[in-house]
C-alpha cells in the first residue's frame, strides 16, 4: 500500500508501509538564494525509515532534532553570519528565513525541517544547514545522527569487558600524571596508579559510581571552575547518548543525573555537543596533595567499541609542587 502526499512547489514526498516499517521518501526542492528567479533545484532524495515498533524512540528523536536546531539558531545573531541587523526582533537569534537563505533552501522547507515534520533529506542538505548554523564537527555529526535516525547503530558499552593489555601498558607507562581509559559512556574501565592515588578506585566501583561524568557531579567540592567542566562534559555525554539511546545503561545514567542535579538539567537543556578532547584544564584542590592542575590529552581508539585513553598533563606548578613530586616518587 502506498499513499502519496500532495506535492507543493517546495517539496514532494510519498509514504509507504512496507513490512511494518514506515518509509518516507522526500524530494527536496529549493530556489537558490542568490537567484530567486531561477528554476527550483532538487538538492537530494533520501529515505527515512521509521520503525513502527519504536514510536517512543522516534518521537524522542524528532523532539531532540527540533530542540537542537532551535537552540543552534537562537545562539547566532545576523552579524555573526554576515547578514544586516534589523531594528526589532521578537525572538533571539536568527529567523528561520535567514537560516534558509544561508543554506540555499526555501523558508517553507526549512520550517518543516526544523519542526521535524520531515527528516528524509540528503547528506548535502544536512551539511548545508550545518554550515548555515555554524556547527562544529561534533555538532554536525550529531545533526546527521538525529536526522537520519542512526541512534542505535553504535555497539553496546560494557564496562566489565576485558581491556586490551596494550592499552593497560600504555596507561601504566605514562608516569607524568594520571591516566584513565574511558569507554563511550565515559565509564572509567582502567586507570594508572597516579589516577588511583588522586581520584580513588573509580575504575573498580560499581554502576554509575565508576562513570567519569557522575564522578564530576558528585565531587564538585574538589574541582575549581567546576561549572566549566560540568558544561563541557555534559555536552560530550549528549553526543554519545544520541548514538546509544536504546541502551538502558545510558538512559539510566541520564535519568539519574536529571533527577539529582539541577545544574545538569540546565546544561542538558542547552543542547550543546562537544568532543571529549575539548575538555578545559582540570583544576582541583586535593585534600592530600593540594592544588593540582592538568590538561587532558585524549587518544581515541575507534575500534568496534570506541575507547578513550585520557592523559592528564600537569602544568609546571603542579609538576614542581613538593607534594606531587613525592607522590610520583612513591608510586615509581
Amino acid at each position: 500500500m502506498c499513499r502519496t502526499a500532495k506535492p507543493t512547489s517546495e517539496w514532494a514526498g510519498s509514504i509507504a508501509y512496507v513490512r511494518g516499517v514506515v518509509v518516507v521518501c522526500m524530494i527536496e526542492v529549493s530556489h537558490v538564494a542568490e537567484n530567486p528567479g531561477s528554476r527550483p533545484a532538487i538538492l537530494g532524495i533520501a529515505p527515512t525509515r521509521i520503525p513502527a515498533a519504536e514510536p517512543d524512540l522516534e518521537a524522542g528523536r524528532r523532539q531532540e532534532l527540533r530542540a537542537f536546531l532551535m537552540s543552534r539558531r537562537a545562539r547566532l545573531q545576523p552579524k555573526d553570519v554576515g547578514l544586516p541587523q534589523t531594528a526589532r526582533r521578537r525572538t533571539p537569534g536568527l529567523r528561520r528565513e535567514e537560516v534558509a537563505q544561508l543554506a540555499g533552501l526555501s523558508t517553507e522547507w526549512y520550517t518543516l525541517f526544523e519542526m521535524a515534520k520531515d527528516t528524509g533529506v540528503s547528506t548535502r542538505t544536512i551539511d548545508a544547514v550545518a554550515k548555515a548554523l555554524r556547527l562544529s564537527a561534533a555538532e554536525t555529526r550529531h545533526l546527521h545522527n538525529l536526522v537520519t535516525g542512526e541512534l542505535v547503530q553504535a555497539p553496546s558499552t560494557d564496562p566489565s569487558a576485558a581491556v586490551d593489555p596494550t592499552l593497560l601498558d600504555l596507561l601504566e607507562g605514562y608516569q607524568a600524571g594520571p591516566a584513565m581509559l574511558l569507554n563511550a559512556r565515559m565509564d572509567v574501565v582502567a586507570s594508572n596508579r597516579l589516577a588511583v592515588a588522586i581520584f580513588g578506585l573509580v575504575a573498580h566501583a560499581e554502576g554509575d559510581e565508576r562513570n567519569w561524568l557522575w564522578y564530576l557531579y558528585t565531587n564538585h567540592h574538589l574541582i575549581e571552575e567546576w561549572d566549566t567542566q560540568a558544561r563541557q562534559l555534559t555536552a560530550t555525554f549528549r553526543g554519545v547518548y544520541c548514538e546509544h539511546a536504546t541502551e538502558a545503561a545510558y538512559s539510566g545514567l541520564l535519568e539519574r543525573l536529571l533527577a539529582t542535579s539541577e545544574t545538569f538539567r540546565r546544561y542538558w537543556n542547552e543542547h550543546d555537543v562537544s568532543p571529549l578532547d575539548d575538555a578545559p584544564p582540570l583544576t582541583l584542590t586535593h585534600p592530600a596533595y593540594g592544588p593540582l592542575r592538568f590538561t587532558m590529552r585524549v587518544l581515541t581508539q575507534t575500534a568496534a567499541a570506541p575507547t578513550y585513553c585520557c592523559f592528564l598533563v600537569p602544568d609546571e606548578a603542579t609538576a614542581n609542587a613538593p607534594a606531587y613530586r613525592d607522590l610520583r616518587h612513591t608510586i615509581e
